[in-house]
């Protein structure tokens, strides 16, 4: 089976760096509370951001060094080579604003990238990558593959929305998969 994985809040904790970020330019509590990635109720980030701040959040994204302090999604690793070494083939499919960073960081972590970025892909629009199974915490990703199975991977961004498949961590990705009818 082809597994596509998003990367960012997925397998790489992205929000907790942004945050960090954020919150050393902004930290100014009697205006707004010191962010947490639980804060952080739906997808648009600019809705929980110092009104100072506004899109600007987004320019961090585009820091060099950026990844320089994300760490991985615990058990990620660890769920990803299990699952190649059932025989899946897992490619990373992620948006490309900070694409060459994001595949550095993914190397040196260990995760399996492929020779010359094989298993790797930058797309914004997930849907045009052809795949057995989509595992991403985007919720308008798993809703752009409505043929497609795939996995809700719960963040507090996402919890507002019913899927019938929600992974609260990677056990839980590794365990749907061992039991999936392909």
């Amino acid at each position: 089976m082809i597994i596509l994985c998003d990367v960012d809040n997925t397998v790489a904790d992205l929000m907790t760096e942004w945050l960090r970020l954020y919150n050393n330019d902004y930290p100014d509590r009697l205006i707004a509370p010191w962010l947490k990635p639980e804060m952080i109720t739906d997808w648009n980030i600019e809705k929980f951001v110092h009104p100072d701040c506004g899109k600007k959040i987004y320019s961090y994204l585009l820091l060099d060094n950026f990844y320089d302090n994300v760490k991985p999604i615990e058990g990620a690793h660890q769920a990803l080579r299990y699952l190649e070494s059932k025989g899946h083939r897992i490619v990373f499919v992620s948006s490309g604003v900070y694409a060459y960073p994001k595949y550095q960081w993914m190397e040196n972590h260990g995760f399996n990238v492929g020779e010359y970025g094989s298993n790797y892909i930058v797309a914004h629009d997930k849907s045009l990558i052809r795949g057995d199974l989509l595992i991403d915490d985007g919720f308008h990703n798993i809703e752009a593959f409505k043929n497609l199975d795939s996995i809700l991977f719960d963040q507090p961004w996402n919890r507002h929305f019913q899927w019938h498949r929600r992974a609260n961590n990677w056990n839980d990705v590794k365990l749907m998969i061992d039991r999936w009818d392909y």
